[in-house]
């Protein structure tokens, strides 16, 4: 009989120790999880932010454009205006 003391000592032991290992798998796979989250959140934000950027080069594009044009018309102006000061003289 007394060696079957040992055996239910040792099974409850493997009990306790394989709680303790199933805890700190589900520690892990929460953590896991936790981190897949981030992961997923991340590749949103980065996808949002690159539209970001090419909308702001669009709009940086268009704002050259214009103020191009508008240098453009100023520079005619200018010249038209010298054009007409020297008929005068």
């Amino acid at each position: 009989m007394p060696a079957t003391l040992p055996d239910i000592s040792r099974r409850g032991s493997r009990r306790i120790e394989n709680a303790g290992i199933m805890d700190k798998i589900q520690a892990l796979e929460l953590k896991l999880d936790t981190l897949i989250d981030q992961v997923q959140q991340l590749a949103a934000d980065n996808r949002a932010l690159r539209e970001q950027q090419g909308q702001w080069q669009r709009e940086r594009q268009r704002l050259i454009q214009n103020n191009e044009a508008a240098r453009s018309r100023v520079e005619t102006m200018i010249n038209r205006l010298k054009g007409l000061n020297q008929e005068n003289q």
